[in-house]
């Protein structure tokens, strides 16, 4: 067994709040860009630059 690093208790379940922060702050990155994706203006932009790079090969 690893001995924890100073000042982490192994006997706590609970992770700590800075690892619960960046969770939560990914999440809402992950769900912003999904929403992002679904705007039909990003969707159109992404179409036309997939038409010009095959247009390229």
């Amino acid at each position: 067994m690893t001995t924890p690093r100073r000042g982490q208790n192994p006997a706590t379940t609970e992770l700590p709040d800075d690892i619960e922060r960046m969770l939560e702050k990914t999440l809402r990155q992950e769900k912003a860009r999904a929403d992002y994706n679904k705007r039909p203006d990003v969707q159109a932009k992404r179409k036309e630059y997939q038409r010009r790079q095959q247009a390229q090969r």
